[in-house]
Order: C-alpha cells, then sequence, then structure tokens
C-alpha cells in the first residue's frame, strides 16, 4: 500500500502518543470508574462517539482495560464492517492492512487507528477480543447487522463485558420517531433493549466551555437535558425524553 497524503495511514504519524486531549489521566480515571459502577452487572455497555472528538476514543480504551483489569473477559465492538476483520486483526497486530481505508473517512482517522493500536497491546495480555460489528453490504441495513453480531456473541457466553463503541445515534436506547418519519425503525440501541438485552446505554455531550467530565444521570433534569442535546438533530417525537436517548451522558 502506496502512502497518500489524504489517507494519513496507520505509520504517518510515528511520533503520535495516545492522549486525552480535554481531560487529565485522572479525569478518564474517575469517569470510567463512574461508569463501571453506575452500570453495575448490565453486561452489554454501549458508548456513543462523537467522531471527531478524540477524547471519546480514550473513554473506551479506559473502559475497557478497567474492565480486564478487573479480571473480566471483554469483547469490543467497533463500527467496522465485519467484512474488514481480517484488515482490524492485522492493525491490532501493528501491521499493514490491506485496504487504505477500514472503515468510514469520518471513523478511521488516525487517533481511531491509535485506539486500535492501544487495543491491540491489551489483547497481547488479557482476555479480549476485538470485532468490527458493521457492514458494508448495500443491501443490508446496518443497525441490525450489528444487533446480531453483538447478540451472537452475547449467545456464546464466552464473554463477562460487551463493549460497544458506535456513534451516538446508534447508541439511542429507544427512538421514538416524528410521525412524519415513516418506515424507520430502532438503532442497534434500541433492538438490542427490544430483544430484552440488558444494556447500559450512554452518550456523551459536549457543551461550549469545555468541563471536567461528568457522568450525569438521565433520570435528572440536567442529565436528561444533556442527552436531548445530543439528539437534536435527529427527527424524533415531541414526547420523547432524556430517558428515552441513553441512561446516562457524560457532559464535557
Amino acid at each position: 500500500m502506496g502512502r497518500t497524503n489524504d489517507l494519513e495511514p496507520w505509520d504517518a504519524y510515528p511520533q503520535f502518543k495516545y492522549s486525552v486531549l480535554t481531560a487529565t489521566p485522572e479525569q478518564i480515571n474517575h469517569l470510567t470508574d463512574d461508569i463501571y459502577l453506575s452500570c453495575g452487572d448490565r453486561k452489554i455497555v454501549l458508548l456513543g462517539d462523537s467522531h471527531d472528538r478524540p477524547i471519546c476514543k480514550t473513554v473506551f480504551v479506559s473502559l475497557v482495560e478497567k474492565a480486564l483489569r478487573n479480571g473480566e473477559t471483554v469483547f469490543a465492538c467497533l463500527e467496522i464492517p465485519e467484512e474488514n476483520q481480517d484488515d482490524l486483526d492485522k492493525l491490532l497486530g501493528g501491521k499493514r492492512p490491506d485496504k487504505e481505508r477500514i472503515a468510514s473517512p469520518i471513523i478511521d482517522t488516525p487517533e481511531y487507528r491509535e485506539m486500535i493500536r492501544f487495543l491491540g497491546e491489551l489483547k497481547t495480555k488479557y482476555p479480549l477480543s476485538v470485532h468490527g460489528i458493521d457492514t458494508d453490504d448495500e443491501n443490508a441495513k446496518r443497525d441490525p447487522a450489528m444487533y446480531r453480531n453483538i447478540h451472537q456473541a452475547s449467545q456464546t457466553g464466552r464473554y463477562d463485558k460487551i463493549f460497544v463503541f458506535v456513534g451516538s445515534t446508534h447508541a439511542i436506547k429507544e427512538i421514538k420517531w416524528h410521525q412524519d418519519v415513516i418506515g424507520k425503525s430502532q438503532y442497534l440501541g434500541g433492538l438490542l433493549r427490544e430483544n430484552d438485552h440488558g444494556t447500559c446505554n450512554i452518550v456523551q455531550h459536549f457543551e461550549n466551555d469545555p468541563q471536567e467530565p461528568q457522568l450525569i444521570s438521565t433520570a435528572t433534569g440536567a442529565g436528561a437535558d444533556a442527552a436531548m442535546q445530543v439528539i437534536r438533530f435527529v427527527n424524533h417525537a415531541e414526547q420523547m425524553t432524556g430517558k428515552d436517548v441513553a441512561d446516562f451522558v457524560i457532559v464535557w
């Protein structure tokens, strides 16, 4: 694979160090402690990603690492087409993928690849499986495809925790569509809920004035308001509430 200027491939940033860009390591550790404790014994944790925010990747790998260090077997789900699993495995092993991109350009960024590299390091030390759960089949619907892959992993009984890292809309717990929307079904989070999978759904909201990250329950007014901000561009019904969006929201 030749290097291209617009690709910014795996080896284009040898000096790049995985870093927290808007929070200290102590703040990230405190945040993931809160997530881990708040989600309790729920097996499947969905963390909504804001694709243009590198800090979201930091939270995900920190959460995965915390579970592994606590002795749990983890299945990590990424928004990468399952058809590209061979290339994902190469990246996890620190090798070049055959394809220039293994996911959508808004996802497959240098920061995302550094996250994959970090997960690859964890994989050499702990019982961690990392899989692409999306699809690039033009005839398939993405959310049902992701649901199927998570369901299959859950049914094996091999994993204590399944961590899912997808765009925030895919993580919505129960979408209530506006009456003008016809033929739309649930996103991934809703499909898991409809089929009785115990999930903990978390989305992230970034304020104009960044602050120390806080995990807030959507059972509170502040948490519900922040969750609704996350889906402000989704054509949802007026009666939809923050509790429908997620269980918790990370406010930055």
